[in-house]
């Protein structure tokens, strides 16, 4: 998630960051606060996984992605 709660609790609890639709300046900001949040739990910021979330346009409908698919 996006939000700074789910930043958080991505560097105290998690194995991983799945940022959405963010672009890469967004992307290196989290990433700093996730290690933040991390460090500050006593666990290594390297054990955290950021794997993005990103929208792919297969057409300009559903209708005519279903068809192009």
């Amino acid at each position: 998630g996006n939000a700074k709660g789910a930043i958080r609790r991505a560097g105290e609890q998690c194995q991983g960051w799945l940022p959405a639709k963010l672009g890469p300046d967004e992307i290196a900001s989290g990433r700093d606060e996730v290690a933040k949040f991390t460090g500050a739990a006593g666990r290594d910021p390297t054990d955290v996984t950021i794997g993005l979330q990103t929208v792919v346009c297969l057409a300009p409908t559903a209708e005519k992605a279903r068809e192009r698919l």
